[in-house]
């Protein structure tokens, strides 16, 4: 049995093969190259234009001004021209319009009422105005409908 053990080759473990170190790197390089792509990128910039009045007053900027001579001579020194750049040029600001969702429609109570509706037989349903939106429930008389109306508005005003 001795000789058996010495004859057996010791276990070496196989090597890699090159090909999966080869697309190892590959795919490694791959990732790195999308990661910097993917990071670089900053938000994009919203721009507004602003649009400015060069008027004020009625008064146009470039309108000729008096004279410096005219201006030096006379006695009263409150009446001088001085125009300050700063007030003539102010910015207009946009007002935004706001937007109202379809859900903000339909959970406002003002916008809900009873409507007839008629098939085979007239039945009363509630109905949202603004969307168009129906409840399913069919009410045969309009003070029953009324009533329930009433108790929906304060269900949805809470």
């Amino acid at each position: 049995m001795s000789l058996d053990r010495k004859d057996q080759k010791e276990n070496i473990a196989p090597r890699k093969s090159k090909k999966n170190l080869i697309i190892f790197i590959i795919l490694l390089v791959i990732c790195s190259v999308a990661g910097f792509f993917l990071f670089e990128k900053s938000p994009e910039q919203k721009i507004e234009v602003v649009e400015v009045n060069a008027f004020e007053n009625g008064l146009d900027l470039n309108d000729n001004v008096e004279d410096s001579v005219t201006i030096k001579d006379s006695l009263a020194t409150n009446d001088t021209l001085k125009i300050d750049l700063k007030n003539n040029f102010k910015p207009s600001i946009k007002n935004r319009k706001r937007t109202v969702t379809k859900d903000q429609l339909d959970n406002n109570p003002k916008y809900w009422m009873v409507v007839k509706q008629s098939n085979d037989t007239t039945f009363y349903t509630l109905k949202n105005k603004k969307t168009g939106t129906k409840l399913s429930n069919k009410y045969y008389s309009k003070e029953i409908a009324e009533k329930e109306l009433i108790k929906f508005k304060k269900i949805i005003s809470r």
